[in-house]
């Protein structure tokens, strides 16, 4: 296997770019290369687009995976308000001392003093995450390879004790990784998932019997392709059978 990874670049702006790596497998002295774009140690087809609990979102194209920080910038603005990231990572501007009132719409000076009782007290407003795991049991199909796992949850905590504002997460856990709902991917090793309401379902290539005289070859595209064993350029031919009168 021969892996090619070149130069990677990060915009000013949240942004991060990194061209296709790929990867060779040789079916006899047929090669077959595969391109990728590597994310945290995953090997991600093009055409794959994800979102993570972090609110990054990336897209891997046949130019390269760009990925951005839907939470860029998330430090409180010179006018005093507070950034809250809801369940689906769009921004929301809000009080810092009550994370229900849109700063936008609001007609208190908040650059002033807070209002009176309020319990800021002066302090810089923290946000708070929680993880509340639901583990659902997963089930794996003996047969076709694939499986399927209920969706996991997690929460996160804005505005001050006594005025919080709880923000709950649905996602999808796959090897490590916290997918938002609507993300699918498909892996060099021809595994393709997506993340829906109904919870996480992936479906990867199953075993397969070839005949002696044949290889079974898995294209660039995850396609499986029957060659003859001798010349892997050439389709199998299977043998004729001739029935007497």
């Amino acid at each position: 296997m021969v892996v090619v990874i070149c130069a990677t670049w990060r915009g000013a702006e949240g942004a991060i770019f990194v061209p296709l790596a790929s990867e060779t497998t040789m079916y006899g002295n047929r090669p077959v290369v595969r391109q990728y774009c590597e994310w945290e140690g995953k090997k991600m087809m093009i055409g794959s687009t994800w979102t993570t609990t972090r609110c990054w979102t990336c897209n891997c194209r046949d130019t390269g995976m760009i990925c951005s920080d839907l939470g860029f910038m998330l430090s409180p603005s010179s006018s005093g308000c507070m950034v809250l990231m809801d369940e689906t990572c769009q921004k929301q501007m809000v009080l810092p001392w009550d994370p229900y009132q849109d700063c936008s719409t609001h007609d208190h000076d908040i650059t002033g003093s807070e209002p009176e009782g309020s319990t800021r007290k002066g302090t810089k407003m923290r946000v708070f995450i929680s993880l509340v795991l639901v583990m659902c049991a997963t089930w794996r199909m003996t047969e076709g390879y694939a499986y399927f796992a209920q969706l996991q949850s997690e929460n996160r905590l804005y505005g001050p004790e006594g005025n919080v504002r709880v923000v709950t997460t649905q996602y999808c856990e796959w090897e490590g990784k916290k997918m938002l709902i609507g993300s699918s991917w498909k892996t060099t090793g021809c595994e393709e998932c997506s993340c829906t309401e109904a919870g996480l379902y992936c479906a990867g290539s199953g075993m397969y019997m070839a005949p002696d005289h044949c290889l079974l070859v898995v294209d660039e595209t995850c396609q499986t392709d029957l060659v003859d064993a001798e010349d892997p350029f050439s389709p199998c031919r299977m043998p004729q059978v001739f029935h007497g009168k």
